[in-house]
């Protein structure tokens, strides 16, 4: 499990953004909830300011991401208010 993630608390974008690498370099597809929100603090750490939570939710019905669009939409702001 992701630490602190499901209390409400995020990881860095740094922190979650190597940990997705890890789990890409991996060759394995996400398959885990905990999995697919490290993905999203990913993308939401790396996407243009202004466009965070758009973008994440666009992937998320794309890709067909098992978090709903307020936990993505979570996930996107934390990371666009790290930036």
């Amino acid at each position: 499990m992701v630490e602190g993630v499901k209390k409400g608390k995020f990881i860095s974008p740094n922190d979650a953004l190597q940990q997705a690498k890890d789990l890409m370099l991996e060759g394995r597809d996400p398959e885990s909830e905990d999995d697919w929100i490290l993905i999203v603090n990913c993308w939401g750490g790396n996407f243009i300011e202004g466009t965070e939570v758009s973008l994440c939710n666009i992937l998320r019905l794309l890709l067909k991401v098992p978090l709903n669009e307020d936990q993505v939409t979570a996930i996107a702001e934390f990371q666009a208010r790290k930036k």
